[in-house]
């Protein structure tokens, strides 16, 4: 029993300093893909203000998503944060 728990403990530690998950060669792409799609967009489309409103409204969406996804890479830390408690709650349960 002690093995387990001693196996578990470090499995979380691994699991949490692991760090990034979304490597930075991926986003460095994903973010020049998305300027060049944005650019021809804008370069290609008529001007007027509707064309500029929904080109802004999308390149906001796609923001919104990749910052999501970034903030999500790392639960426990960042602008938007799960609470760790219900976590600790299970842990100390399962050592009783």
């Amino acid at each position: 029993m002690d093995l387990a728990e001693t196996l578990l403990q470090s499995r979380w530690i691994v699991t949490t300093s692991i760090g990034a998950s979304v490597p930075l060669p991926f986003l460095v792409v994903l973010l020049f893909w998305l300027t060049i799609t944005f650019a021809s967009f804008g370069l290609f489309a008529p001007r007027n203000a509707m064309v500029v409103g929904v080109l802004f409204v999308c390149a906001l969406s796609v923001a919104s998503a990749l910052f999501l996804v970034l903030e999500m890479d790392g639960p426990f830390e960042g602008l938007l944060k799960v609470s760790a408690e219900p976590l600790r709650s299970a842990y100390a349960r399962l050592n009783q």
